[in-house]
């Protein structure tokens, strides 16, 4: 089965012509597929730049409430802040006062207190000095009595 070099040569050029037909093709397939890639990096560019539109709105609005409440809670904090001291001062007031009228409270006890010691202690003294003038008159009156005796034991000693 020996072919002729016309049979060999005419085979070789239907390979090329197949050949040449399926580069064809896989160039329009190439071109069909190149093309549907394009159409998808457009429409992810596309998507890209949505995304980013609708990220940079989101952000935008989270920034202007964050903002919003972030003011909201500084007036609040600071209305908060003045409430607050003017009752701590208020208290403070109050408890001054009442700090001073127990003061004063005390303090006139106190002087009733020394006024009824001193009273006690006059009422004592008193009687400790009429104790030691009924002592003394008592002591000078056994100190007579035992003068007299012993005078008269020594007189009836002289008599005797």
């Amino acid at each position: 089965m020996s072919r002729s070099l016309e049979e060999r040569v005419a085979f070789v050029e239907g390979k090329v012509e197949e050949h040449s037909r399926g580069f064809g093709e896989t160039r329009e397939t190439m071109a069909r597929i190149d093309g549907h890639v394009l159409a998808s990096d457009q429409k992810v560019d596309r998507f890209r730049e949505e995304l980013a539109t609708r990220i940079d709105g989101i952000d935008e609005r989270l920034s202007n409430r964050i903002d919003s409440l972030d003011e909201s809670l500084s007036a609040k904090i600071s209305s908060l802040d003045q409430r607050l001291s003017l009752r701590i001062d208020s208290l403070a007031e109050s408890l001054g006062a009442r700090i001073g009228s127990l003061d004063e409270r005390l303090n006139l006890r106190i002087n009733s207190l020394d006024l009824r010691i001193s009273s006690v202690e006059e009422s004592l003294n008193a009687r400790f000095d009429g104790l030691d003038r009924k002592v003394s008159r008592q002591f000078t009156w056994l100190v007579g009595i035992q003068v007299a005796l012993l005078l008269t034991i020594i007189g009836s000693m002289f008599q005797g």
